[in-house]
């Protein structure tokens, strides 16, 4: 299975591109998904922790609004759906 770990960076890039055209967070969170993604490959390229750092902290900036967004909406619902 972990062969596999070198497609995470490609499912959040594709991740990022349908959150960009269905517009279901605002421009900049999607497109930063993007550029980290892009700058999490490069560091696995060269081999300069430097770019793997930058592409973590800009990946956090991009998720955490989502993943608050989830968590207030599931607070909100009664789940009586």
């Amino acid at each position: 299975m972990l062969y596999l770990l070198p497609l995470l960076p490609v499912g959040f890039m594709i991740q990022g591109i349908g959150l960009y055209v269905g517009r279901a967070v605002p421009r900049w969170q999607s497109v930063s998904l993007i550029v980290a993604m892009v700058l999490l490959g490069v560091s696995a390229a060269v081999d300069i922790d430097l770019f793997g750092l930058v592409a973590s902290v800009i990946l956090a900036v991009s998720m955490l609004p989502i993943g608050m967004q989830l968590i207030t909406d599931a607070k909100g619902s009664t789940g009586s759906g």
